[in-house]
C-alpha cells in the first residue's frame, strides 16, 4: 500500500540517523551523513505532497490541494537548506536516496481515504520532527550552524504537523467527512 511504502520511507530515514548517532565516529562524513537522512525525508515528503496537491482530490478540492502545495513548497525549500549545509561540510547531496521504497505515494486518494492520507500525513511530521529535535540536540554540541539551520527548519515542520492536527480535529469536530 503507498501510504505504508510512504511511512516506511520515513521511518526509515529516522532509523539511519539513529544508527548514525550510535556510533562512535564524529567529524564531517558523519554529520554529512546525518544531513542526508533529513534531505531523504524532506524528499519524500515533497513527492508525498505534490502528488496529493495534483491528484483528483486536491485538484476537486482546491483549499486541500493548496494546503498540500504550500508544504511541498516548504519542503522544497528545506531540501535546499539541508542540501546547501551538505555542500559547506564538503559533502555532495544524494537527491536519490538509495532504499526508498515508494516512487508514487498516492495510489487510491478517494474522498473516503482523505481521512486516513491525513493521518498517515501527520504521522510523517511528527516522526520528522522527532528527527530534527534529536539532530539539534546533537549538533548543538558543536556545530552551531547546522544546528541554527536545523531550528529553523523545525519551526516549518512544527507548523505542518499542527496543520495534519487541525485537519484531522476539524473532521472529528464535525462529526463527518470535512470535505462535506
Amino acid at each position: 500500500m503507498a501510504e505504508n511504502c510512504f511511512l516506511q520511507d520515513i521511518r526509515s530515514a529516522r532509523a539511519s540517523a539513529d544508527a548514525l548517532l550510535g556510533t562512535a565516529a564524529a567529524g564531517p562524513q558523519k554529520s554529512v551523513e546525518l544531513l542526508q537522512t533529513l534531505l531523504a525525508a524532506e524528499i519524500v515528503c515533497i513527492r508525498r505532497y505534490t502528488g496529493l496537491a495534483v491528484s483528483p482530490l486536491g485538484l476537486k478540492y482546491v483549499s486541500i490541494g493548496t494546503e498540500f502545495q504550500e508544504q511541498a513548497n516548504d519542503e522544497r525549500r528545506h531540501m535546499i537548506l539541508l542540501a546547501e549545509r551538505i555542500a559547506e561540510l564538503g559533502g555532495v547531496p544524494d537527491y536519490a536516496p538509495h532504499g526508498l521504497i515508494a516512487k508514487h505515494y498516492v495510489s487510491d486518494d478517494t474522498e473516503a481515504r482523505l481521512a486516513e492520507i491525513v493521518r498517515d500525513n501527520l504521522l510523517a511530521e511528527r516522526s520528522v520532527v522527532e528527527q530534527y529535535r534529536q539532530l539539534i540536540g546533537y549538533f548543538g554540541k558543536f556545530d552551531h550552524k547546522t544546528c541554527a539551520v536545523l531550528k529553523f527548519v523545525l519551526q516549518d515542520e512544527e507548523h505542518h504537523m499542527a496543520d495534519m492536527h487541525d485537519l484531522i480535529a476539524a473532521d472529528a469536530g464535525q462529526g463527518k467527512s470535512f470535505l462535506n
